[in-house]
């Protein structure tokens, strides 16, 4: 008797993992926390996550920290091979609209001379920005001002949009993934 009710036990426990599961990866909004507004009533926020998921990846961890801001990670065949997607509701900047973005690539191009490979556009009508996955100098800065360089180092391709009228700055990176990709993805939540 014992065994049969631990069996039903692990069966409903599955269930619900499956479920948990394919509620979050379907790509709808996803309620995330609830808010207190003055007056103590509660504002549920909801983030949308993407519907298209790269061919070989599956959900791998989800989080809400703090809670204003949804992280899901997505694994492929090895803990190597990861896709990394963000919403925040509560970033500051998303106010600047594209604005943003042009400032940054133009840092960037100052900093480093790679603003090049920093592109700019719309999805769903939103301003994003994104780049390929690539290698860039690993500098060392002296007090005196001086650089040196010291190898190279990889880094991600990445993606971000702010969503102007939900006001909500969305992120996506990967180290294996192209930029079409990400892109993919990002215009995924709208569907």
């Amino acid at each position: 008797m014992e065994m049969n009710s631990n069996i039903i036990i692990l069966s409903i426990l599955i269930i619900l993992a499956i479920s948990i599961t394919a509620y979050i990866s379907v790509g709808e909004r996803l309620p995330i926390k609830g808010i207190i507004n003055q007056d103590n009533t509660e504002t549920l926020n909801q983030f949308r996550v993407p519907k298209y998921i790269p061919t070989g990846y599956q959900l791998y961890t989800s989080s809400n920290v703090p809670p204003q801001m949804l992280e899901i990670e997505y694994r492929g065949v090895d803990a190597n091979d990861w896709i990394s997607f963000v919403a925040d509701i509560d970033d500051p900047n998303v106010e600047k609209g594209e604005q943003l973005f042009l400032d940054y690539k133009a840092e960037i191009q100052r900093e480093t001379q790679r603003g090049d490979r920093i592109q700019i556009f719309k999805i769903n009508g939103n301003p994003a920005m994104g780049w390929e996955a690539g290698t860039k100098d690993s500098i060392l800065l002296f007090d005196n001002g001086t650089r040196k360089v010291i190898g190279e180092s990889k880094y991600n391709a990445g993606i971000a949009m702010i969503d102007e009228k939900e006001k909500v700055y969305y992120s996506i990176s990967s180290p294996n993934l192209s930029l079409d990709e990400l892109k993919k993805m990002l215009e995924s939540i709208y569907q």
